[in-house]
């Protein structure tokens, strides 16, 4: 008994160390997710808890733990099942300045590069959303713009979306509505994405609304206003229905 315990004690370090970096590292990358979006941004309306934080990063830390022991991503499903997939390439030197000073730094364009049918085509790439659920966690929103008038699917600018409500498809069934109503609304699509070969799961498509979405429409080109009286856009004493 004595023997075996002995043995377990030696051994013991190979289980305690993992678990006790594993901590260290959650709680570090905690507070300095609090640190940065509690203290030194202001990201009302959001209300950032340490609480909050940790578990998201918890869930996060074993996601992409078990993302590395299994293939099962949205990119592994059956093609009748499957979600088309957007392959989008960062350098690292591009990520760390988009990361750099959040979230100021990451509406700033970088160079990246993005799959199109015949191949790569650069790209820029900047983070976008005014809410923290957009570039305040380890899954971010994109814009994507293309170089030189080139066009991806029939766009020029499109968003890579992280869904905000747990639903997932609120945004793209509220449009895909719209569209049925005859109402002119922008195009939006469930799809998987990949950045620099990392399975990122799933976005929402959906086009930047610009002089395209005009002319797909068949409208005279002029000038598009938005009704964004919500986060920092917001007034006190005005409600987000725009139409009152």
């Amino acid at each position: 008994m004595i023997q075996w315990l002995a043995v377990a004690w030696r051994w013991s370090i190979a289980v305690t160390l993992p678990v006790a970096l594993f901590f260290l590292a959650w709680t570090f990358s905690t507070f300095q997710q609090w640190k940065a979006f509690a203290l030194d941004y202001d990201a009302s309306p959001a209300t950032v808890t340490l609480k909050d934080l940790g578990t998201d990063r918890l869930r996060t830390m074993v996601r992409s733990t078990a993302l590395s022991l299994t293939p099962a991503t949205l990119a592994s499903q059956a093609p009748e099942s499957a979600l088309p997939t957007l392959q989008l390439f960062v350098a690292e030197q591009g990520l760390r300045q988009l990361n750099s000073d959040l979230p100021y730094s990451g509406f700033e364009f970088v160079d990246g590069e993005l799959v199109f049918p015949d191949g790569k085509h650069e790209v820029s790439v900047r983070y976008r959303g005014d809410f923290l659920v957009h570039w305040g966690f380890e899954k971010k929103s994109f814009r994507i713009r293309t170089k030189d008038k080139e066009l991806f699917d029939g766009l020029q600018t499109f968003n890579l979306v992280v869904p905000k409500f747990p639903e997932q498809v609120n945004n793209y069934l509220g449009y895909r509505l719209a569209a049925e109503l005859g109402l002119m609304a922008p195009r939006c699509e469930l799809v998987n994405v990949m950045l620099n070969g990392c399975n990122l799961g799933l976005y929402e498509y959906t086009e930047q609304l610009d002089e395209g979405t005009l002319r797909r429409h068949g409208q005279a080109v002029g000038e598009i206003f938005a009704g964004d009286l919500i986060a920092k856009d917001s007034y006190q004493g005005v409600t987000n229905n725009v139409f009152e």
